[in-house]
């Protein structure tokens, strides 16, 4: 008797498309206004933006398809120009690195599983920058957090990853004033200018019940494992370098966060991936996605334009 066939899976994958490169979407800050009120008006200005998205997604795909929903890099980021010292940039730090998180569970907690379905989000990146030992001398920590509406922890929060970025751009601060021996040095505004470390050895992270562990659980949907790239480190990072942050290494979606970073015929994927989805931030924003044929790049998918920044693709693994 013959065996029965697999039945394919199918998933949907919807991208906001905005311009980060110069954090077009910031508002300007108000004469007198601390730092942390800014910080928290462009965050939830954010969220709102991108659970108005999330529901007009998926409202036009079926209830029980996954749906994977990607931002580009930087999205998280306010302009660097709007910082009026050093003060201000080690609260910038601090306040993202402790409220960003907490404010993409609220997200999450307003998007129940039983009304839109399964959700995972590839929410681009923020960049913070952490002083180092010698003083002026910071490492960046850009990353992605990833969370999802319907796997909860025993305390009620649903767990979360989150994978940093490897090596940083000499754009990805603005323009560079210089290059130095370990990095670039970028003037913010005047009276603060800071030399940036081109590479860190920060690891991914996840949080379940059994705490923080070093690799994200990149197999939140059944059968349906992903990879992320963050713009340079798809250039730079070889494909299987990272796989032990990875709990499932055989990806089969591949996501390229990025800004000023485009898919390359030539780049040899893992031989599990079957799709390459890119959301890049430089000019106006641009999100693509292809099927991997051979290890490279095959054709692009049509996506359908749901709104001026949101578009949707169907894939069937």
């Amino acid at each position: 008797m013959d065996k029965p066939k697999e039945k394919n899976m199918k998933i949907n994958v919807a991208s906001i498309r905005q311009a980060t490169f110069l954090s077009e979407f910031s508002l300007d800050r108000e004469s007198g206004q601390s730092i942390q009120d800014y910080l928290a008006k462009e965050i939830e200005r954010r969220i709102d933006l991108v659970r108005e998205n999330i529901i007009s997604a998926s409202e036009n795909k079926e209830k029980n398809t996954p749906l994977f929903f990607s931002l580009p890099e930087f999205f998280w980021n306010i302009k660097w120009n709007t910082l009026k010292n050093k003060d201000e940039l080690y609260q910038l730090t601090d306040y993202m690195m402790h409220h960003l998180s907490d404010a993409q569970e609220s997200l999450m907690n307003s998007l129940p599983e039983n009304e839109v379905g399964k959700i995972i989000l590839l929410a681009g990146t923020v960049v913070v920058l952490v002083e180092t030992s010698k003083d002026g001398v910071f490492e960046p920590l850009n990353y992605c957090l990833i969370s999802n509406n319907f796997k909860k922890k025993n305390d009620g929060r649903f767990e979360r990853s989150m994978w940093p970025k490897r090596t940083t751009s000499q754009i990805d601060f603005g323009l560079r004033d210089k290059v130095t021996n370990n990095g670039f040095i970028f003037t913010f505004t005047d009276g603060l200018t800071v030399e940036v470390l081109n590479k860190t050895q920060h690891v991914g992270e996840h949080d379940n019940n059994m705490n923080y562990g070093f690799s994200i659980d990149n197999n939140i949907i059944d059968d349906c494992p992903f990879s992320i790239n963050l713009c340079l480190d798809y250039e730079t990072v070889k494909p299987g370098e990272r796989n032990d942050e990875l709990i499932e290494s055989s990806s089969k979606i591949d996501f390229l966060l990025a800004c000023g970073m485009s898919l390359s015929p030539n780049y040899k994927y893992p031989p599990s991936v079957r799709f390459a989805v890119r959301n890049d931030g430089m000019r106006n924003g641009k999100v693509e996605c292809f099927s991997i044929k051979d290890r490279h790049l095959f054709q692009q998918v049509p996506q359908k334009e749901l709104n001026t920044r949101l578009s949707m693709v169907e894939l069937t693994l």
